[in-house]
């Protein structure tokens, strides 16, 4: 960013959020996680390119949440990244592995005994690049002859086995292992936890999942600035809390006078109160989980500001829930140090849907 002269710089930046029925409930942990000197090189790792790829990860990590099928949107990422010219994951079983269920485990699968559960250890690879590493407790009872057969056989991915469940995810623990991008990129960015459901809403498989460096073993496009690679990490990373539930971390990215005017016209202010209104209601009134969607950010030449806008929507439950409410949002992003933070929010809801549409705007 240029400074003793006037203007903007602007630049135009979409995400794509993918939806399901799914509930989900979610730890958002930030750890400061030790990198090994023995790990290979990233393509261009910068200080400027890690902003972006911190982006990147996040950008998975959300479209892996609103999925039904990890492996379906890693073979997605693989394409679209160009990380092999074959983009097709495949399963590198790790033969004699075993784990056994723990008690909450076998809760959450719906099953009285350890017997019940099978295990299967993989690491997902696309081309010579390894995305991740799953360990998976199933239930082969609730699977079909051809899938136990292929799942002790193959190399195929257990999503792509299961596909014709028509299953969906609860993730119930999300661990974001790479938060600080002055450090060079660990080993794992991020862990989810999660429980597999069938179309029938019966639990057939758990799974603990790390996904690797070398999903960002790819060229950004180098389109933005430094500052604007900044904010658009810094409102994912706050998306990212606000799923979760971890309001402490959300309420981290607002100054402490912040002005929030919500979507219908009730005003806020001051970051205790914007916390406020994100906490759940009470029984039984559903949780609304909104989610800011970046579209351009103009950051000034001459102060520390930066000027944001783009779309909210608010899901039903989880970030992957129903889309009951949405609208246009704008924000004022003032630096202070290294970080940049939010001062002022105006939201404007303009569309909705069943309960989304029972609140009543201020007169």
């Amino acid at each position: 960013m240029r400074h003793g002269t006037t203007g903007t710089t602007r630049v135009n930046i979409r995400g794509r959020v993918k939806h399901t029925g799914a509930t989900i409930v979610a730890v958002f942990v930030l750890v400061g996680a030790a990198v090994s000197a023995q790990l290979p090189a990233i393509a261009a790792d910068t200080p400027a390119s890690r902003l972006d790829r911190f982006a990147a990860a996040q950008t998975l990590s959300a479209e892996i949440l609103g999925s039904p099928s990890a492996t379906a949107t890693l073979e997605s990422w693989c394409r679209d990244h160009h990380l092999a010219d074959s983009p097709r994951v495949v399963a590198q079983v790790v033969r004699g592995a075993h784990r056994p269920p723990s008690g909450e485990q076998l809760r959450r699968l719906d099953v009285g005994a350890a017997r019940e559960v099978a295990y299967r250890r993989v690491r997902l690879q696309c081309g010579a690049r390894i995305l991740s590493e799953a360990d998976n407790w199933y239930v082969p009872a609730r699977l079909t002859a051809e899938m136990n057969r292929s799942l002790e056989t193959s190399d195929t991915p257990f999503g792509r086995v299961v596909a014709p469940l028509q299953p969906y995810r609860r993730t119930f623990a999300v661990k974001v292992l790479w938060s600080d991008t002055t450090r060079p990129i660990p080993d794992t960015l991020f862990e989810h936890h999660a429980v597999l459901y069938t179309r029938g809403d019966r639990p057939f498989s758990e799974v603990a999942e790390a996904y690797r460096r070398d999903l960002l073993d790819f060229q950004p496009s180098g389109d933005a600035t430094i500052a604007q690679r900044e904010l658009r990490a810094a409102r994912i990373a706050q998306n990212a809390a606000i799923a979760a539930g971890d309001l402490d971390r959300a309420a981290a990215f607002w100054t402490d006078d912040v002005t929030v005017r919500r979507a219908l016209g009730q005003p806020l202010s001051g970051r205790a109160e914007a916390r406020r209104a994100l906490e759940p209601p009470s029984p039984p009134a559903p949780r609304i989980v909104y989610q800011r969607l970046t579209r351009d950010v103009d950051v000034s030449a001459q102060w520390p500001l930066a000027f944001e806008t783009g779309t909210w929507e608010g899901h039903l439950q989880s970030a992957t829930g129903a889309t009951v409410v949405g609208g246009r949002f704008s924000a004022q992003w003032v630096r202070r140090g290294t970080q940049w933070l939010i001062r002022s929010e105006v939201f404007v809801a303009l569309t909705c849907s069943g309960i989304g549409c029972q609140s009543v705007a201020v007169p």
